[in-house]
């Protein structure tokens, strides 16, 4: 028990409930706004909190890790025993019903505005996310025909574009662990990061539907690297990532190392090298707003036009004088901690599982490159605009690419480590994502935002 990832899979959890203290006993504090949950809740969801933690604490307790080991190894097998019964489409199917009975059920109340943004900004979600906007439309149209007013034909649409996301999730998790018990744990690691949970039960924004994309070009990107095949497959996913969201440009350089790296291994630089010329002329004509949209991310200073915000002439870079404040990185770990906690805490104990071996991987680089790029987006990026001062949900789906890294450096290590890291970490992660969501979904109690967060105007 006093292995590193162990000692700190522990610290991380202490700093998280230090920091959810801080934030609801400074709130309304703008340095903790992504830790500041607890001060919504009334008294017995922090008692659940508390008691949460000082469980994950007792864990420490070597005979208590393992009295818990154990009934989860159990569980585990019998669960295992009972899956070949289903098959990978029926276990799918299963996976996509009960994912869509609990979004329903869990959708956002406070979805009018994005609505509203959705409804008067047409012109813009085609331009920046065509393939996103026809999906989330073409759902909500679908919803509308049946009957549905149009604020909850677009949440019916985002959670089934969400429950279809929790599948290719699965499969992505399954396709870089190699195994179904390893993938359930990033999938519920996933589920337990409040920027892929909160996108996927009736958040109407393209966000919600480029998480889906993104979780299949990851998908694209594990069965390339790790099986040496599906050129082709990778960058057709890369393509529907593109259309999909802008946001998609990050993965480029990724894509176009893992490319080279696996065709050299395999003395297929010729074909990778006209693949990518092909798919980069073909880019250009079907997607004539993808180069001026990259134009206006080089030079800095005021962008001149909508691109990536709602509101025109604001900063696309942040400032320098921004750069250098304590403010700024406040915001920056605010973002990364809301996004995905558990990622985080499992990236770190990750890395330290990893560092003793640290065996040459090609899906590892290049998934830290993806990280390494939305990491930089977080910090560089100043499109922080309505309706708060921290735009998270433009960083929401990089949850993705976080937990890609930590489960491509989870990969090669014993079932037991990476059981024990859940155990520590996933509890508490899972209880603050959690409450986050019975807030937006109106439940259980939680106040809702402040003013400020859900001033918004219907359509109509």
């Amino acid at each position: 028990m006093r292995e590193a990832y162990v000692r700190i899979s522990f610290a991380f959890v202490i700093v998280l409930a230090v920091l959810h203290a801080a934030g609801a006993l400074f709130m309304p504090c703008d340095y903790v706004w992504g830790l500041d949950i607890l001060g919504y809740c009334r008294w017995w969801h922090v008692a659940a909190f508390a008691a949460v933690a000082i469980v994950t604490l007792c864990l420490r307790e070597p005979r208590a890790m393992a009295l818990v080991e154990a009934a989860l190894s159990r569980w585990g097998k019998r669960l295992a025993a009972r899956a070949p019964r289903l098959g990978l489409p029926g276990l799918h199917a299963v996976l996509f019903a009960v994912s869509l009975a609990v979004l329903l059920l869990m959708r956002t109340k406070y979805s009018g505005g994005d609505s509203h943004w959705m409804h008067e900004t047409m012109p813009l979600c085609l331009k920046r996310a065509p393939l996103a906007s026809a999906v989330l439309y073409a759902l909500g149209w679908v919803g509308m025909a049946c009957g549905l007013s149009y604020v909850t034909a677009l949440q019916v649409a985002v959670s089934v574009v969400g429950a279809l996301s929790v599948c290719v999730l699965f499969a992505l998790f399954a396709r870089v662990v190699g195994e179904r018990g390893r993938a359930a744990l990033f999938l519920a690691a996933a589920l337990a990061s409040y920027g892929v949970s909160r996108l996927l039960p009736g958040y109407i924004e393209v966000y919600s539907v480029y998480v889906l994309f993104l979780a299949l070009y990851g998908w694209a990107l594990a069965r390339y690297c790790l099986d040496g095949g599906g050129l082709l497959v990778l960058l057709g996913a890369l393509a529907l990532a593109l259309f999909a969201h802008i946001q998609a440009v990050i993965l480029l350089p990724g894509s176009l190392l893992a490319s080279v790296l696996v065709a050299r291994a395999r003395s297929r630089l010729g074909r990778a090298a006209a693949a990518w010329v092909v798919f980069a002329v073909a880019m250009v004509l079907t997607y004539p707003s993808l180069l001026p949209g990259l134009a206006e991310l080089l030079p800095p200073g005021p962008a001149k036009s909508e691109f990536w915000s709602v509101r025109a002439h604001q900063p696309l870079f942040t400032p320098l004088s921004t750069l250098l404040t304590a403010r700024h990185w406040a915001d920056v770990a605010n973002v990364h901690l809301l996004v995905s906690a558990v990622g985080l805490g499992l990236l770190a104990a990750g890395l330290a599982a990893w560092w003793p071996q640290r065996e040459r991987d090609h899906f590892a680089l290049v998934a830290a490159v993806h990280y390494a790029l939305f990491a930089l987006g977080t910090i560089v990026f100043h499109n922080f605009h309505h309706p708060i001062a921290r735009d998270w949900d433009m960083f929401g789906p990089g949850a993705v690419l976080l937990l890609v890294l930590a489960a491509a450096l989870w990969r090669g290590q014993p079932r037991e480590e990476l059981r024990r890291a859940m155990v520590i970490l996933l509890p508490l992660a899972a209880c603050i994502t959690l409450l986050w969501l019975l807030q937006q979904a109106g439940l259980t109690g939680i106040a809702p935002p402040p003013s400020d967060r859900v001033g918004y105007v219907l359509p109509g």
